[in-house]
């Protein structure tokens, strides 16, 4: 995955809620511009210049490090686990933070066949049997396998998913502070690009991979409340990756001028609004 497809994601994200057809544009001002701070990207729908800036959420410091490796480790997991479990739900293999690591690659045949075996007998979450996790033998790191049933509108796909279990006691406070940070670096850099750039829209753009961890809904308030004296985007956008690295869903909390009671959720399998 690179940056390029998670902007590119947010564009059809904006297109599929009416605004213009943008289209971004290859070269980026961040490597033009080697004498001020300048945005990612822009694009452009006709005369109409779009600013963008690209940050990243992360719940505590080392996320993505955990993410990326849990992905090396336990994506082949997920590859012999294709076509095996039972259709009507997705399956979470949630571990602790920084124990990635102790995942050995070794390990994936024997952490698959439990999954398989062990997938079918769990049953709802309200029966609060609806997880199991792998005995020592298995594996050196703890795996705990969560059954969640398909909502109605749940992309199918991918479903094996990882999670990063967090302590979510403090967790509010944590992402407040990341966010609070990226909206102080990251929104006058936006300003500055109507006049450097002439940019006639911008668009300050979230990427993310912890699916367990933002309550999406949520996060409207917390930008809001966050914001202050900043100069406002006209875009707000969180894209979600998956287990695959591939930007999966996003939701757009600002349009031009107002921010949206409901955050527009845009996925290739399902637009809501």
């Amino acid at each position: 995955m690179t940056d390029d497809q998670v902007a590119d994601f947010a564009l059809e994200s904006l297109r599929s809620q009416g605004s213009p057809a943008f289209v971004r544009d290859n070269a980026r001002p961040d490597e033009l511009v080697r004498d001020a701070p300048a945005v990612d990207f822009t694009a452009r729908a006709g005369d109409t210049l779009l600013a963008m800036e690209h940050t990243r959420g992360e719940p505590y410091e080392g996320f993505l490090a955990d993410w990326n490796l849990a992905h090396k480790r336990l994506g082949p997991v997920r590859d012999l686990l294709a076509g095996r479990l039972p259709d009507d739900s997705s399956f979470n293999i949630s571990f602790s933070p920084a124990s990635a690591n102790r995942i050995a690659l070794a390990d994936a045949h024997r952490i698959a066949e439990w999954i398989a075996e062990t997938a079918p007998t769990l049953g709802l979450p309200s029966t609060r049997r609806h997880f199991a996790t792998t005995p020592s033998e298995v594996c050196q790191v703890e795996l705990t396998v969560y059954r969640w049933p398909y909502r109605e509108f749940e992309p199918r796909e991918p479903q094996v998913r990882y999670r990063i279990g967090v302590d979510t006691d403090n967790l509010r406070d944590a992402l407040t502070l990341r966010y609070r940070r990226a909206l102080t670096t990251k929104l006058p850099k936006l300003e500055a690009a109507r006049s450097d750039l002439g940019a006639a829209l911008t668009m300050l753009l979230i990427e993310t991979a912890d699916f367990q961890i933002t309550n999406a809904w949520e996060l409207g308030g917390l930008f809001q409340s966050e914001v202050g004296g900043l100069p406002l985007p006209d875009y707000i956008v969180v894209v979600m990756v998956g287990p695959d690295d591939r930007p999966g869903m996003s939701w757009t909390y600002r349009e031009p001028g107002r921010w949206l009671a409901q955050p527009h959720f845009y996925s290739p399998e399902m637009t809501i609004t």
